[in-house]
């Protein structure tokens, strides 16, 4: 059985858009990258993870998850959430994936320990 995380990810510049009255556009990708990296890590930790793929247009991002072990997945257009998840259930299907976990990267609470107990609960 393979595991398979899947962190659908947005252009940096333009996630959490209703913050743009509080941030500016270079904070926002900031805060953006760092949650993104933030969850990659958390994930990385996690036994039960396989691997990760990264779906996404934000070039940084897909460069990032390859340094740092990862699949890099070039989200097609048109970009939407559910288009782009299916794209990357798509793709793991296609290497051998069993099981998924689709996770947004802007839970920055989220503990390893929360995300190793719903990787159990899908056992």
């Amino acid at each position: 059985m393979i595991n398979w995380a899947i962190l659908p990810v947005k252009r940096f510049d333009v996630g959490k858009s209703r913050l743009q009255e509080i941030y500016s556009e270079k904070d926002l990708a900031l805060i953006n990258r760092f949650l993104f990296e933030s969850t990659f890590k958390k994930l990385q930790n996690i036994p039960n993870i396989d691997r990760i793929l990264v779906i996404s247009r934000e070039e940084q991002a897909l460069e990032w998850c390859l340094d740092n072990g990862g699949r890099p997945l070039l989200e097609s257009d048109p970009s939407s959430l559910n288009a782009a998840v299916s794209q990357a259930q798509r793709y793991i299907r296609q290497t051998g994936g069993t099981q998924v976990l689709v996770l947004p990267t802007d839970l920055p609470l989220t503990t390893v320990e929360d995300l190793q107990h719903l990787m159990n609960l899908g056992n």
